[in-house]
């Protein structure tokens, strides 16, 4: 019976598998069902229905958008001692990477981004992803719950990697972080650190870790925070390739002091800001090459950045905050 119904009769009555359905036939029938039946029910059939509900899921052109799979763990249908998040993860990332160079090829994906779940993964989750997936190019990542020991395994696994987005790692954890990428991800040429709080602090410590452990980024992206005068100029000065860097919206700090010795003092009595977040898109015009040591571009920083500092209301967008884009 079970062999009979993984069957069908074409019209010469040769016996063809339901898994011989063109593809395409299946994208058009997926897309027009429930994502929880797709995801839970559908994708347990056969193993070419598993990579076309994928396909309707989770694909879109080269990156694997892993985030969906929030919404689609709220189903009742499938109950996991470890949690149905961690079912559904290592479900997609099994079928997918299981045999990587095949399935990639198969489907003209030799490179890919990916993005994880924005909720807490913890350092098995990471790992465990990072050992099926070492040709990854472009991540997106929460770094909350993952401990420095952890991320020392997970980033051995992308050497590859050009591009990576992440909610930013604790304090404690920050420097070894931010190390380790820098020692085994000698391509990356774009950070991005969002966080999702307004606590975050682009202070001198934080910034000075980037631009000595990461000198030959291209592009920088800082979002949500706290931004410093000497944290910024110390990102311009010290990283010679930069091409593009994003900053916003953050609160323009007022007090140049290093806040990571007294991070105790922080906490009672939080830094002078000024009230108007602000968003800046700076572009240094051919990257640096053009400026002649570090002296030189410390006065090209120092000008930029009084100027920053200095945009008032008049200059507010639509949405409250103030927009700068100009090359430098």
């Amino acid at each position: 019976m079970r062999k009979k119904a993984r069957t069908m009769m074409t019209t010469n009555n040769v016996k063809r598998s339901w898994s011989d359905l063109p593809s395409e036939l299946l994208l058009i029938i997926f897309n027009r069902l429930d994502i929880k039946d797709v995801f839970w029910l559908v994708s347990s059939v056969c193993r070419s229905w598993q990579l076309a509900c994928w396909d309707v899921l989770f694909w879109e052109v080269d990156l694997l958008n892993l985030k969906k799979l929030e919404s689609l763990c709220n189903s009742n249908i499938v109950e996991d001692e470890f949690g149905q998040l961690d079912f559904a993860l290592k479900k997609v990332i099994d079928s997918i990477f299981k045999h990587n160079v095949d399935i990639l090829e198969r489907t003209h994906r030799q490179s890919y981004r990916l993005i994880l779940p924005s909720v807490q993964l913890s350092d098995n989750h990471l790992f465990y992803v990072a050992e099926r997936t070492p040709n990854l190019q472009c991540i997106s990542l929460n770094m909350s719950r993952i401990t420095g020991k952890g991320f020392s395994r997970v980033i051995l696994n992308w050497r590859e990697l050009r591009e990576m987005t992440m909610e930013p790692p604790s304090d404690s954890e920050y420097t070894h972080v931010i190390q380790e990428i820098g020692v085994n991800c000698r391509k990356l040429r774009s950070l991005s650190i969002v966080s999702q709080t307004d606590q975050f602090f682009f202070d001198e410590h934080k910034c000075h870790v980037i631009a000595t452990n990461l000198p030959n980024l291209e592009k920088i992206t800082l979002e949500n925070g706290y931004i410093y005068k000497i944290g910024l100029q110390t990102i311009l000065i010290n990283c010679s390739q930069l091409r593009s860097l994003m900053v916003g919206p953050c609160m323009r700090a007022l007090d140049d002091v290093k806040i990571t010795r007294s991070r105790r003092a922080l906490a009672v009595n939080p830094p002078r800001f000024i009230p108007e977040p602000i968003a800046l898109w700076l572009r240094p015009a051919a990257s640096y090459a053009f400026i002649k040591g570090k002296r030189s571009r410390r006065q090209m920083a120092t000008k930029v950045i009084d100027f920053i500092w200095e945009a008032t209301e008049d200059e507010f967008g639509q949405s409250g905050t103030i927009r700068k884009y100009f090359d430098v």
